[in-house]
């Protein structure tokens, strides 16, 4: 959520690491994707999307996931 709301992750953790691997791990359970959509929509809205690896391609996936099912 800093690197949405702010477009950086401050200084005052001990990783501040922030790559596409740790997104995908955020994506992967059901109830989580919820929120994965609200970082993507606030992301977009605010022009940080580029900062956070991995977001939006991700959100595409689960996209096309849906789309796929509805088709049958």
């Amino acid at each position: 959520m800093f690197l949405v709301a702010t477009g950086s992750i401050p200084e005052i953790f001990v990783d501040n690491s922030f790559d596409e691997n740790l997104m995908r791990g955020m994506g992967l359970k059901h109830e989580k994707r919820v929120h994965l959509f609200d970082i993507y929509h606030c992301a977009k809205d605010r022009g940080v999307l580029d900062k956070i690896p991995g977001l939006e391609s991700l959100v595409e996936e689960f996209r096309a996931r849906a789309s796929k099912r509805s088709e049958t």
